[in-house]
């Protein structure tokens, strides 16, 4: 029994092959004729880019705003016959924000359309909206500094740098104009031996230097026209001549500088005729001086007048004029400052001179701290007896002080 069955499934298998395969595709083409006239529905996605219409609406309140994530498209479902799904595409399709109809300061909703036929698709009802932030705009005037790139042609310095406009007014998000530090153009004067001219592009700095992000923000101009002046330099020493002379006993040790030498700039020509800078004048006149001395000279006052001190080289030099020696003063000390001691009984002194011109020596640096009016002295009228004398003092002075043998008028009475 088992055998007849295998036999009769053999035949249905391996007898009639031709008409087999014509049964299946008249069954195939009979299918797709049933599609083809039937034509059925079909839904499909698609993605599209907004637009955004009515964007015054914002500016006028003095607002901006930018859309979260950078994400300006909206996905919705199409549903159309067959025939015609096949020859739709995202460009067939426009979609649309009106400002107008912002809904809480943060969305927009979007409406989509078909350009063609709208009879014969259908646009899925569900609502689409584009995601935003609204902000606050602001506008702030900014100077424009001028800074330079690489480094000149040896024996040459960068004088001066200016541009053609002196400011830039920048428009955009509140938040991110309080974010600019400065506004600078560079300049590139990389073996510049003469003056150069040339655009440069504006950029927007933060307090660390760091490039402030441009978007959303609007400048009233990015270029600017910068010039930098080219001169020649070089370092020279620093020379002097004084004038006058010394006070008795003292001794002009030397005058020496600090810096040195001086960094000088101008034309070639009016450059290259200076071998030093001399320092002479009032501020090297030796009558004046009587103990070493440092002061802070302006080297500007002794440079020709078509030569300047190089950029961000300081004109104050430091001057020590060393003096060695001693020298003498007179000095005014009032009469009372002398005090008559060892009176006898029964007599009363007084000195009669009022000002006493008292003659002083030592080294300058002690004698400036001499004062007449802080002198003081005694005279000894031991064994006197009634009369006028005159008499030397014995003067209380500083360590380092001497003083010449001065007499004074004394008068005791009874």
């Amino acid at each position: 029994m088992n055998q007849q069955i295998k036999l009769r499934l053999k035949r249905i298998f391996t007898e009639y092959i031709g008409l087999k395969i014509l049964a299946l595709l008249g069954s195939v083409f009979l299918w797709l004729l049933v599609v083809n006239v039937d034509d059925p529905n079909q839904t499909k996605t698609f993605t599209v880019a907004v637009s955004v219409t009515n964007e015054d609406v914002l500016e006028e309140a003095g607002k901006y705003y930018t859309i979260v994530d950078g994400n300006n498209t909206v996905n919705f479902k199409v549903t159309a016959k067959r025939s015609v799904m096949e020859k739709i595409s995202d460009s067939d399709f426009v979609a649309v924000a009106d400002m107008n109809y912002m809904e809480d300061d943060s969305r927009i909703p979007v409406s989509v359309s078909y350009r063609g036929n709208s009879n014969n698709v259908t646009i899925s009802a569900k609502k689409l909206y584009i995601y935003i932030e609204v902000g606050t705009q602001a506008s702030k005037t900014f100077d424009i500094q001028v800074e330079t790139t690489g480094n000149v042609a040896e024996g040459h310095v960068v004088s001066q740098v200016v541009a053609d406009n002196e400011v830039v007014v920048v428009n955009g998000p509140s938040d991110v104009i309080s974010t600019i530090d400065k506004v600078v153009a560079y300049i590139d004067v990389t073996d510049a031996s003469a003056d150069i001219s040339r655009n440069c592009s504006l950029h927007l700095l933060d307090a660390a230097g760091q490039d402030v992000d441009y978007g959303g923000l609007m400048m009233d101009k990015s270029v600017v026209r910068c010039t930098a002046s080219i001169l020649a330099c070089k370092s020279v020493p620093i020379s002097f001549k004084t004038t006058g002379t010394l006070g008795n006993g003292l001794t002009l040790e030397g005058v020496t500088f600090n810096p040195q030498t001086i960094e000088i700039m101008g034309e070639s020509s009016a450059v290259n005729e200076i071998s030093s800078i001399e320092i002479s004048g009032n501020v090297l006149n030796l009558t004046n001086i009587t103990e070493t001395t440092v002061q802070t000279v302006d080297i500007t006052s002794y440079l020709p007048s078509n030569v300047e001190i190089s950029p961000g080289r300081s004109s104050q030099v430091q001057m020590t004029i060393k003096v060695s020696g001693e020298t003498s003063v007179v000095i005014g000390v009032p009469g009372e400052n002398v005090k008559a001691v060892n009176v006898a009984d029964g007599y009363t002194a007084e000195i009669l001179d009022s000002t006493i011109n008292l003659s002083v020596s030592g080294e300058p640096s002690v004698l400036k701290n001499v004062a007449g009016s802080s002198v003081t002295g005694t005279v000894d009228l031991s064994g006197l007896a009634e009369g006028t004398y005159e008499l030397s003092v014995k003067w209380n002075v500083d360590e380092g002080v001497t003083v010449d043998d001065v007499k004074v008028k004394v008068s005791i009475k009874s």
